[in-house]
């Protein structure tokens, strides 16, 4: 009797699953001596690889995330920043209370930033930047050169962020797809040149590799109805 390929319904792994069982999949072409699956399993290899990579992008959630951290970097700077100026105009005279008061005046304009949405939030914060630093004889009195220079790689460092995650959004999820049909095309391709193998010639030559699959179908097969993005 010929060796048989499980008929798992593969459509169904979550993408974490399918991902696993492809590379057990290519673990097993190694199995494969015949030169007739040489380019079949080069083709399956290079599209397991590729749904693999495009997978382990950081997902949209770790995006947002980093960008809600950035913005509690930025905010507890921002706190700093207001509380040197609100300490030198009280408590200091000369020129220190001088420049203190000058910036206490541009924060008022502001606000409290720290309470803004995140958007609205890094605009003030990028035109508060530009403000200050304006003024570069305060900035270097009140010794705030270091904290606004981290203000304003954060503000930069969120906007690279955003990019990022929409970039993310716009396209990869695509890609995956694509990938992915893809490696379903190489495995199904694969799968069937061995059926086919074992009837016209000698199953025993092709039974690892297609024990192994089998293995691969009931240890990654899923056991929830729960879908990875």
């Amino acid at each position: 009797m010929r060796t048989i390929i499980f008929r798992k319904k593969i459509a169904n792994f979550t993408n974490k699953q399918f991902d696993e069982f492809l590379q057990r999949v290519v673990k097993a072409s190694g199995s494969l001596k015949n030169a007739a699956f040489t380019k079949l399993v080069s083709q399956l290899s290079n599209s397991a690889k590729k749904f693999h990579d495009l997978r382990m992008v950081l997902p949209a959630s770790a995006y947002t995330e980093k960008i809600n951290e950035i913005g509690r970097q930025a905010d507890e700077i921002f706190r700093k920043i207001k509380m040197t100026v609100d300490y030198n105009t009280l408590c200091l005279s000369g020129k220190e209370q001088e420049a203190a008061k000058k910036f206490q005046s541009v924060i008022a304009f502001y606000g409290y930033i720290p309470q803004d949405g995140i958007v609205k939030k890094f605009v003030n914060y990028d035109s508060l930047v530009s403000e200050l630093n304006s003024d570069t004889n305060a900035v270097t009195v009140l010794n705030l050169k270091t904290q606004l220079t981290k203000l304003a790689d954060l503000t930069k460092e969120y906007r690279e962020n955003i990019l990022l995650r929409d970039n993310y959004r716009s396209g990869i999820k695509g890609k995956r797809k694509e990938a992915r049909i893809t490696a379903i095309k190489d495995f199904t391709n694969l799968r069937d040149s061995i059926e086919a193998f074992a009837v016209l010639n000698t199953e025993t030559e092709v039974s690892q590799f297609s024990n192994l699959i089998n293995e691969a179908f009931i240890n990654v097969s899923p056991n929830s109805k729960k879908k990875e993005s």
